[in-house]
């Protein structure tokens, strides 16, 4: 499904409040031109030309949100539709199997009166055999050469954004898109989902205190669900390690970690090149 709206954030009135209404005016047009045609703007005369390429960019990582999110929903639609598919040939195969199995009690019925009937046990042994009915999970005839559909698995970052926009926050921003999606490559899908439904059980569904949890995850050396257990159960107690790898730096290049019992965020806390905390 393709997107019909440009995403204007309210923080664009503040911060472009120095441009004129023609001016900012002007840029909005051409921000909605771009995001329908992709087409770069032929005239930006005044003060609204050096705010474009921000402004520009920022659509371009919505869109991109956007697309990510939209197939992480076909995916989703795919699977059901799969699985509904599935149960009614399912229901449909016991159906069958129901009719087979009724149809050969009426037949054992008959050759039990024909045996009743005769004189001799050779006529009787004369009747021939009813058919035994379909055995379960056998294919029928008509249906040997056809080829089950294989249930489509959503990719690990589909489900993330998924589980995400699903739970915690239906817009995401840009910059927690790129945050989870470097959190489920380092982390892995089961990690990070399973730091959300610790935020839904906390009553705090807000990117602050996920993000709070996954940078904690990630500095312990917490990889998989096994390190998630062993980290819970050594918190319970109240005296083991806070991590497997102690408190360690982020790599270079990485996104800056937070220490949570730290007061303020150190400046290590900011993501490089854009210049705002998450």
């Amino acid at each position: 499904m393709a997107r019909d709206y440009t995403a204007l954030p309210f923080e664009y009135l503040e911060e472009m409040d120095h441009l004129s209404d023609a001016e900012y005016g002007r840029l909005i047009r051409a921000l909605q031109q771009y995001s329908i045609t992709g087409e770069e703007p032929e005239r930006l005369s005044g003060q609204e030309k050096g705010h474009w390429k921000r402004v520009r960019n920022r659509e371009d990582r919505y869109r991109e949100s956007f697309d990510t999110a939209d197939r992480a929903r076909s995916e989703r639609g795919a699977k059901a539709a799969n699985a509904r598919w599935k149960k009614a040939k399912d229901a449909n195969a016991c159906l069958r199997m129901q009719t087979d199995a009724q149809a050969c009690e009426s037949m054992l019925g008959d050759a039990w009166d024909a045996n009743t009937e005769t004189e001799t046990e050779t006529e009787a042994n004369n009747i021939p055999p009813p058919a035994p009915p379909a055995r379960a999970g056998e294919p029928e005839e008509e249906n040997a050469g056809e080829e089950r559909a294989e249930p489509i698995e959503a990719p690990p970052f589909g489900r993330v954004m998924s589980y995400f926009m699903d739970h915690i926050n239906p817009m995401p921003s840009s910059l927690a898109v790129t945050a989870l999606q470097h959190f489920t490559e380092v982390l892995c899908a089961d990690v990070v989902i399973h730091a959300m439904q610790i935020c839904q059980d906390e009553k705090h569904t807000n990117w602050q205190y996920l993000r709070k949890i996954l940078l904690r995850y990630e500095r312990s050396g917490i990889r998989t669900m096994l390190d998630v257990q062993q980290d819970e159960a050594w918190r319970d107690e109240g005296s083991g390690p806070k991590g497997r790898r102690g408190a360690q730096e982020a790599p270079a290049g990485g996104f800056g970690l937070v220490d949570l019992d730290a007061a303020v965020e150190p400046v290590e806390g900011l993501v490089a090149g854009y210049g705002r905390r998450w």
